[in-house]
Parts: C-alpha cells; sequence; structure tokens
C-alpha cells in the first residue's frame, strides 16, 4: 500500500502493554476522509529480537492495533456538539461499529527501524464506511420555501470558501472553520439553511453530506475546469461564496450571506443541490490534517 510521503501533522498516543510497549502514530486527511496509522513496537521490551522476531512483532502489533487506534476514533469530531465517543456514551452508535470499522484497516507491509531496535505496521481506515451507522433517517427534510423569492439562474452545486479566520457568531473572537463529519449551514440572519437530514439517506450514507477541498484543488478546477471528480460533486456552474463567519460549539458550521442562501432557496433546481450533497466547503489547508 503506498503511504503517503509528506506527512503535515501526526498525533502520537504511547501506550503500553504488560510486557512491552507500543505507539500509535496517526493522520487523518478530512479532504480524503481516511486515517492513515503506524504502530511501532519496541522489539526488546517483547524479548524478541531479530530475525525470528519479525514475526512475531508483527503479530503483537496487529493485536493492539485496535486498543491503539481507538481513543483516536473516539475524538473524531461529528458535529459541531458531538465527538463519536459522545455517541456511543448516548447508545446512538455502537462499540461494535467502531470495532467493525477498525476490523476494516487495510494492512500495508511492516518495517524496521534504521536502528532494527523497533518494527512498524501501518494501517488504513476509510472513514466513508462509518457514515450508514450515522445517518438514521428515511426521507430528506425539504429545505424551506422562503416567501420572498429573489431571480436567481440554475446553479449545479455550492462552494462555500472559508479560509482564514472568521468571525464567530455569538463571540468577539475569531476562529478557522474546523470540519467535522456532518457541519450545518446558516444565513446571516441565522436560520439553517443546511445539515444532515435535508440529503437523502442513500447519499448521506454513501458520500456524507460535504465535501472538505483544499484551496488549491478548488481554483484549479475554476481555473481550468479539468478536474472530474470536484466537476462531479457540483458539476460545471457551482455557486461560489465566501462565509462570513463560524458558528458552534466547537466551530464547524459556515455561515454565508442571507442574499446567497436565497439564490438556493428561490428555485426548487437549486434546493436539489442540498438535497443531493452536492456541497463543497472549503478551509484552510492547515486544517485539513487532523490533529488532537
Amino acid at each position: 500500500m503506498k503511504i503517503t510521503a509528506v506527512i503535515l501533522s501526526l498525533l502520537t498516543f504511547p501506550l503500553f502493554g504488560q510486557s512491552y510497549n507500543t505507539t500509535v502514530s496517526a493522520l487523518f486527511r478530512w479532504d480524503q476522509m481516511d486515517i492513515t496509522a503506524s504502530t511501532t513496537l519496541n522489539l526488546a521490551s517483547a524479548g524478541l529480537s531479530l530475525p525470528t522476531g519479525r514475526s512475531q512483532g508483527e503479530e503483537i502489533l496487529d493485536m493492539e492495533f485496535p486498543r491503539l487506534i481507538k481513543p483516536l476514533l473516539l475524538d473524531l469530531p461529528v458535529d459541531s456538539a458531538s465527538r463519536l465517543g459522545d455517541l456511543i456514551d448516548r447508545h446512538d452508535l455502537s462499540m461494535v461499529d467502531l470495532d467493525r470499522l477498525i476490523g476494516s484497516a487495510e494492512r500495508g507491509s511492516s518495517f524496521l527501524s534504521p536502528d532494527t531496535l523497533s518494527i512498524s505496521t501501518v494501517y488504513t481506515m476509510r472513514l466513508y464506511s462509518l457514515f450508514p451507522t450515522l445517518v438514521l433517517h428515511r426521507t430528506a427534510q425539504r429545505a424551506w420555501d422562503p416567501l420572498v423569492k429573489v431571480p436567481s439562474t440554475s446553479y449545479t452545486g455550492l462552494i462555500i470558501i472559508a479560509d482564514g479566520q472568521l468571525p464567530i457568531h455569538g463571540k468577539r473572537e475569531r476562529s478557522y472553520l474546523l470540519p467535522c463529519f456532518f457541519p450545518k449551514i446558516w444565513d446571516s440572519d441565522m436560520n439553517l439553511l443546511y445539515e444532515k437530514n435535508m440529503v437523502i439517506p442513500e447519499i448521506a450514507k454513501k458520500s456524507g453530506i460535504v465535501h472538505y477541498v483544499s484551496k488549491k484543488t478548488v481554483l484549479d478546477f475554476l481555473g481550468f475546469n479539468q478536474n472530474q471528480d470536484i466537476s462531479a460533486l457540483v458539476g460545471d456552474k457551482p455557486l461560489r461564496i465566501f462565509a462570513q463567519g463560524v458558528y458552534g460549539i466547537r466551530p464547524t458550521d459556515p455561515i454565508i450571506n442571507k442574499n446567497d442562501a436565497l439564490l438556493l432557496l428561490s428555485s426548487e433546481e437549486n434546493r436539489k443541490i442540498l438535497e443531493q450533497g452536492r456541497v463543497i466547503i472549503v478551509p484552510s489547508d492547515s486544517i485539513l490534517a487532523l490533529t488532537f
């Protein structure tokens, strides 16, 4: 398995077994919705020596991986107020579902450290596989139909640019928009424009409700329209707007101008953009890699 050569940020949990010590380092990319984790075992702590101890070391790492990675997964933000661990505490998510995700990890090759004192194994997990357990609604709620409409062209998708620090609603502070699985979108009058239950369930279960994309990727797409993945998400005529602020206990929700919101809500065709989850959010590149 090919592992990215440039790691923007690593999270390390030092954890110790009864007779050996192991660690895990992990990178979560919001634009790829996957976790790449490297688990490491100190061979001497397990009473192992090379070359015969290598296969035993790999078996120990496979055994320890679920315990090592679980604290990271429990801390992943679902929305502005909840993390996966909170859902489990409320019985909205089962630990069995989390174990199933961990069990689906793709195991890469193992490698020795340069001093041959430790062995590491790399695993990759696709977070999209968790969405079917997090999306519970059966029919999509309709976006509200404004009484006063504005003339609007037909759009094929929505791109919200939210890079840089933005005002936090209700506070005299600014913050970067922080990604999560299911953000909400608000207009500048704080009317709820978009949330998980407004998306067709089959779509939300497969690919979520928003797609986080780097600024460079979006600018390349808007300039040359050559990115087929972006085109498949938002079509060739997306509505492009800038976020005016952020909202939430954790600032995950973009706030857009109410006039921009009306461009979407004033026509049935444009409201379908929300129903189909054809939404891209462009946060600051520095937070596309999740750190704890």
